[in-house]
Order: structure tokens, then sequence, then C-alpha cells
């Protein structure tokens, strides 16, 4: 399954967004040309970090190899593979989540959330790390 990688935004580029967003509501209601320059200034770094972040999971490929069947109380071992294909560029700070969640109650908002960081991987290279856990009930889960 090939799915598109997607970027958040963290709790500081929300506090930069919204004083970003104080900025330019401010020069709009004073009509400042200088913090109309100030706001702008202040969307490149926001706009570049994004662009960056975007063409850095390019060529990064993630896999989840898990056990065919665990009981209810059993260990689980999910083993999770980032492989760098770039044949130059290294990639940092890649954080892989996932989500688990009961099948039969999908109304249920109850789901784990394992993530794994992978610090650095070397171009060309791969990584594999483990995730490992309990499921407390029996039944169906959805990964």
């Amino acid at each position: 399954m090939n799915r598109r990688a997607r970027t958040a935004i963290s709790s500081q580029g929300w506090h930069y967004l919204l004083l970003l967003a104080f900025v330019f509501a401010w020069a709009i209601v004073r009509e400042g040309n200088l913090l109309l320059i100030v706001a702008g200034m202040l969307c490149g770094p926001m706009v570049c970090s994004w662009w960056l972040a975007g063409r850095m999971l390019r060529g990064i490929e993630v896999r989840r190899k898990m056990p065919r069947a665990v009981y209810a109380g059993e260990p689980l071992v999910v083993e999770i593979e980032l492989r760098n294909g770039r044949k130059r560029l290294a990639c940092w700070a890649v954080r892989v989540d996932d989500h688990v969640r009961p099948e039969d109650e999908p109304q249920r908002d109850e789901s784990a959330q394992p993530s794994v960081l992978f610090s650095y991987v070397r171009a060309s290279e791969s990584q594999r790390r483990a995730v490992r856990g309990r499921f407390p009930e029996r039944g169906r889960y959805r990964f």
C-alpha cells in the first residue's frame, strides 16, 4: 500500500502562524506598509520550511511487518523499516506513526497510536525499529 506522506504543523508552528496573523491583521488595520513587509518576511520561513519538509519526504519508503495472528495477553512485535531511496541526501528525524483500533467497534474512540523515531538514515540505506505491545482484549484489530 503506497500512501502519500503527510506533514503536520507542530505547536510551535501554530504559535508562529498566530503571530504572523496578528502582525498581518495589525498591518491591515493600521495601514502600515512597513508592517506588511514584516508580515511578508515572516511568511518566507514558514513556506520554505513546509516546502523543504515535503521535499525531504520524497524517496522515503516505510514498510511494516507483523505477525499473522496474536492472542490476547501475548506480546506483539511489529517491525517497521524505513528505506531511504535517495542517492545523495540522508534523512533526519523521521517519525512514523501508526493507529491501532478494534475492528468490530468503529465508533469507539479508543485507539493506540504507537510511533517510531528514526534519527538518521544514510542515503540508499534502510533501518529497522520494533514496536512492542500487548492486546488486552480478544478480537480483531485494524492497523
